[in-house]
């Protein structure tokens, strides 16, 4: 950023302030700052303190105002008219010259829109104000220009890279690297999408949660265990065609929910049991069931209660079927894995 021509009337003589100011590839705890030249001679360099706005004699530094606290403004200003002192290290600062150097460069009040408004002083709109609105901020990406690799910021590596070319390395001659890796954190490579094909026990079709425990009981009783028929919600399955008519009948249930199973159901299941015969009563469901089903249960002594986890189990062991359960809440005594 080039600084427009400054020019002040000093009785007959016109006083000039010309230079530039801009904003370098890294940030530096001291590396930064303005130069300022008379004559062609160097005054002062890397100052900083054009950065420092006075408030009732009371000194406040505005830049650098965001973390980290290390800044990255530069410039280069030439003020022939200023004095100096006897051996030109330093201007008469003081002096109505140095005052207009500060007024064209950095205006009359603080560089901080906010602070301004508050002491009441109109908006800064000098070079130096519109340089620090537009980089006060080190966030990463072309916003602010400044590195990053999608999370964060690359302070460290910009730096690195200056380095480098302070030493003369070619590649990093040009700021292709800082702009690229900029636009790259505004622009990080989409994440693949991770498609989750496993069955959701929890919301799976009725009916179809009936015929997938049906598919499953009949891959666990194989040629020499089991009953001879399996009742379901269909018609009754022949497990076994060569089995004495005397074999075994169970009857086999499934609730499809994302609760507990109400004990009303195992009573249900109970009934259906005595009504049909059968020897055996399995009642599964993607949920749970209360202490009170379990007690029932266990007193039948003829009934299995298998619950949403231990179907998830059964079905990776016995088909190969992995899936998972998305209930409302977790229940007693699971964790969360089990829903996974």
């Amino acid at each position: 950023m080039t600084t427009s021509p400054q020019w002040h009337r000093n009785g007959t003589s016109q006083q000039r302030v010309w230079g530039w100011l801009g904003v370098q590839r890294y940030l530096h705890q001291h590396d930064y700052g303005i130069d300022f030249y008379r004559d062609g001679r160097k005054i002062l360099a890397r100052d900083k303190r054009l950065f420092t706005f006075t408030e009732e004699s009371e000194d406040f530094m505005e830049y650098p105002a965001d973390p980290p606290a290390k800044g990255r403004l530069v410039g280069e200003i030439h003020c022939d008219h200023v004095p100096v002192n006897f051996t030109h290290t330093a201007f008469d600062y003081d002096s109505a010259e140095w005052r207009g150097v500060v007024h064209a460069i950095r205006g009359p009040g603080p560089l901080a829109p906010l602070r301004a408004q508050k002491l009441g002083f109109l908006p800064n709109t000098s070079p130096l104000a519109r340089l620090f609105g537009a980089f006060r901020r080190n966030d990463p990406g072309l916003r602010c220009l400044i590195p990053g690799d999608g999370v964060r910021a690359l302070h460290e590596t910009a730096a690195t890279w200056a380095e480098l070319f302070h030493k003369g390395d070619p590649a990093y001659q040009s700021d292709e690297a800082w702009y690229d890796t900029a636009l790259r954190h505004d622009t990080p490579a989409p994440t693949p999408t991770v498609v989750d094909d496993r069955i959701d026990l929890a919301h799976l079709d009725p009916e179809d949660l009936s015929d997938l425990v049906h598919r499953l009981y009949m891959d666990l009783h194989g040629p020499t265990e089991g009953p001879r028929e399996l009742i379901g919600p269909g018609e009754a399955t022949t497990v076994f065609r060569d089995r004495p008519r005397s074999g075994e009948r169970w009857v086999l249930q499934t609730r499809r929910t994302q609760h507990a199973v109400p004990l009303e159901t195992v009573h249900a299941l109970a009934g259906q049991m005595l009504d049909v015969q059968a020897a055996r009563g399995i009642l599964v469901t993607s949920g749970w069931y209360g202490a009170s089903s379990r007690a029932f249960a266990a007193r039948s002594g003829r009934i299995d209660l298998v619950d949403g986890r231990a179907l998830k189990s059964l079905l990776r062991e016995h088909l190969g079927i992995e899936a998972r359960l998305r209930l409302r809440r977790l229940p007693p005594e699971w964790g969360v894995g089990d829903l996974d």
